[in-house]
């Protein structure tokens, strides 16, 4: 039996014109001039928090901040908006509203999260060598990402809310393609609002020989990995509007969600995504099944049959107007790997990173993961003093700086051992949760069907952190935990629905 509560949310258009100016604002903050930063930082808390929290609308306060967090503002000093969160977080203490809406349904939600924070407090501790302001603004953005961690896996998800989710992330895959194209053509300067990457580059082929567009979060890899999230998503809705027609989203909708996702993935030129997206739609094509026992054979072989028109038309399209870099990169690669290794693909040259591209990084990893003892690891910190934990003071710092190019060595580097088990038992946890509740018929099929998209978006951060790492960019890492959040909260529709 359902039981009432209030949506008490905005419509998609409302959460979008809250979260465009703030970008906007977050412009300010674009500065070395400290009070600048302030100002911008300040200016964006005012703003969000005046339009949703004060109103008591914690969803619209999640949504406007997975927005936001998605786009390059401020990478080096923490991200404006995990600031930003932590301000929120701040003003919320002084204030009579409750933390989410309902407590989560996973007992060990709240406690891996304080092991989280734990394992950066001893890193801050005992061997973080920040200096004053880095170490104040590394330990203010990780508030603030842990508070949007903790917020958006304690709020319900209801089938209504999952139609806004879907739709806002359409939005954001078409804005993610507008913000590849003016990389390509350099129609508008770039801004907080419009990021755009390798942007010395102005012509196609240039553009993906370099790594490929970066959409709305900046970098190639990262614009990729987002795609793969909504396509699997996409995927998820539209093969089951396919053979059940009880949903509340339309097929329109779903459809140019998975076409201008997978537009952006091969934009972005990455060979990880594109591999993981074939496989993961098939995951989730052979897990559907769980979800009715109606989707019999002839039913099976129709969403076949549209996945293959869908491929053959995209492949095509892709192959005209030259985005099909992703090939001539297979290509490439297979070709190196013969070269180096004899085969084109081995164990041992997938140990080695030579397999995946990743070589000289996994090379730096190794060598730094000898240096010492990582039961504690540095603790969250600033883009500078990050590499600290990623390079030391090794000849790798200089050759390759930048990011640990793995999620699982830069988790580790950063947490040590106890946060990178709570982090990584965060993802495994909800991909077995998710995946006991395909069955419950008892509860709405939209949060069973995102049940199962989040199988397939979890194991997409999982298998993609191999070869990219996300906490480079504090706030696009901010908005993967949302997205972790709420497929925990998705569980709590429990306490929406009396079984």
């Amino acid at each position: 039996m359902k039981v009432e509560v209030s949506e008490n949310s905005s419509s998609v258009k409302h959460i979008v014109f809250i979260a465009l100016p703030a970008l906007i604002l977050a412009e300010i903050a674009q500065t070395t001039n400290i009070v600048l930063f302030a100002a911008g930082v300040v200016s964006c808390t005012a703003l969000i928090y005046a339009t949703t929290l004060k109103k008591n609308r914690m969803f619209d306060y999640i949504m406007v901040m997975y927005i936001c967090c998605l786009f390059p503002a401020q990478i080096g000093l923490g991200g404006t908006f995990p600031l930003v969160a932590a301000l929120i977080w701040f003003v919320q203490l002084l204030s009579p509203g409750k933390f989410g809406e309902v407590n989560t349904t996973d007992v060990y939600f709240k406690p891996l999260l304080g092991v989280l924070l734990a394992s950066s407090v001893l890193g801050w501790l005992f061997f973080n060598q920040s200096d004053m302001r880095n170490f104040i603004l590394g330990i203010v953005s990780f508030i603030g990402i842990l508070s949007l961690l903790y917020l958006s896996g304690n709020i319900i998800v209801t089938p209504i809310r999952i139609v806004k989710f879907i739709k806002i992330n359409v939005f954001l895959a078409i804005y993610a393609l507008i913000a590849s194209l003016n990389t390509m053509l350099k129609i508008i300067p770039e801004m907080v609002f419009l990021p755009q990457w390798a942007e010395e580059l102005i012509d196609t082929k240039t553009l993906f020989d370099a790594g490929g567009a970066g959409g709305i979060a900046g970098v190639s890899p990262l614009n990729g990995q987002h795609n793969l999230l909504l396509a699997v998503m996409f995927f998820s809705f539209y093969f089951y509007s396919l053979s059940i027609r009880r949903l509340s989203i339309n097929k329109k909708v779903l459809i140019t969600g998975v076409i201008i996702s997978v537009i952006n993935i091969f934009t972005a030129g990455s060979k990880a995504v594109f591999t993981i997206l074939i496989f993961l739609v098939f995951l989730v094509y052979f897990l559907q099944g769980k979800l009715s026992s109606n989707i019999n054979f002839g039913k099976r072989l129709y969403q076949i049959l549209a996945l293959a028109i869908i491929s053959v038309g995209l492949y095509y399209f892709v192959i005209t107007i030259g985005f099909d870099n992703v090939f001539r990169r297979y290509e490439y690669q297979i070709e190196k790997n013969e070269s180096s290794t004899g085969q084109a693909f081995s164990l041992e040259g997938v140990l080695d990173g030579t397999v995946l591209n990743r070589s000289s990084a996994f090379e730096a990893a190794f060598a730094n993961y000898a240096r010492r003892n990582w039961f504690i690891g540095y603790g969250w910190s600033t883009q500078r003093y990050q590499l600290d934990a990623f390079y030391g003071n090794s000849v790798y710092r200089s050759t390759r700086g930048g990011s640990a190019h793995s999620q699982y060595f830069s988790t580790l580097f950063l947490f040590g051992w106890i946060g990178f088990l709570a982090f990584w038992i965060l993802h495994i946890r909800c991909i077995t949760k998710s995946y006991s509740f395909l069955a419950q018929k008892n509860y709405p099929i939209e949060n069973r069907v995102f049940a199962l998209a989040y199988i397939g978006i979890v194991f997409a951060l999982m298998i993609h952190g191999v070869t990219a790492d996300n906490t480079w960019y504090a706030g696009y890492f901010a908005s993967t935990l949302i997205i972790i959040g709420l497929g925990y909260s998705n569980l709590n529709i429990a306490k929406y629905y009396k079984k």
